[in-house]
Parts: structure tokens; C-alpha cells; sequence
């Protein structure tokens, strides 16, 4: 057994330096949650530059999705209010996000440009941080 494979819950949330786990590579999840600092400002990424659609909004939490699916992502400021950016060590830190078609990939581009958003693209996937710099990565 490789020494960064999870072998029980603990090692998903060990954040000790060498300990933390990862999951495969090709692992696929449903849904993500993240810890955010300010709902508005999630909404305002989440669904105004990346064009998800909002399905839920709850006292410090916002619930979105693709596709009319319940939620694909969530964000909330349950223990994170006000927070700024995420520590290194702590948290997801990076978010795969796969679109139907390289023109969808091509029009998220250009909606965070128009945003202001800086982007990193190498022709099939597009590379933006969120506000709270967790990395999001966008292809088809």
C-alpha cells in the first residue's frame, strides 16, 4: 500500500505535515463543499463568473448547481465568516470542474476575463483561482 493512500477518515482531515492523504487521481465526486468568507462574494464567482445556476440560499450558505441538479457545489461561512485566503496546508485547495464542450470551456474564458479574472489556459483547460484561492480548473 502506497504511504499517501487514505486508510481511514482521520486521514482525510490530518493536516500534519507528510500525513495528509489524496485521493487517486481519476477519483470523481459528486459534489463539493467549501468554506468561504462571504456568501455574496461566492455567489458573485460562483454563479456570475462561472455561470452555475443558484438552487438554494440559506443563512451563511449558497447552494448551486448544472444541469437543474439539487447542488453540485456548496459554500458556506459556518466557521469561516469573514475568512480571507485559504491557508495552504488546510481545505480542498483545487476544484475540477468538467463542461460538455470545449466552447463551454472557451465562454467560462471569457466571462472571467470580462471580470476581471485572471486566467491560465492551455488551449483545452482554463485555470482560475476563486477569492479564497482555491484553484479551479475548467475543461471539457
Amino acid at each position: 500500500m502506497a504511504s499517501n493512500c487514505i486508510t481511514t477518515a482521520r486521514d482525510v482531515v490530518d493536516t500534519t505535515p507528510g500525513r495528509r492523504g489524496s485521493l487517486p487521481d481519476q477519483t470523481i465526486l459528486g459534489h463539493v463543499h467549501l468554506k468561504v468568507g462571504d456568501t455574496a462574494r461566492a455567489k458573485d464567482f460562483y454563479a456570475g463568473t462561472l455561470g452555475f445556476d443558484v438552487t438554494a440560499e440559506l443563512p451563511g450558505a449558497l447552494f448551486v448547481s448544472a444541469g437543474g441538479y439539487h447542488h453540485h457545489m456548496a459554500m458556506n461561512t459556518w466557521t469561516s465568516q469573514g475568512v480571507g485566503l485559504r491557508a495552504p496546508a488546510l481545505g480542498l485547495g483545487r476544484v475540477d470542474i468538467v463542461v460538455p464542450t470545449p466552447d463551454d470551456v472557451a465562454d467560462l474564458d471569457a466571462r472571467a476575463r470580462a471580470h476581471g479574472i485572471q486566467t491560465r489556459e492551455d488551449g483545452a483547460t482554463v485555470e482560475l483561482d476563486d477569492p479564497w484561492g482555491n484553484l479551479v480548473r475548467v475543461s471539457a
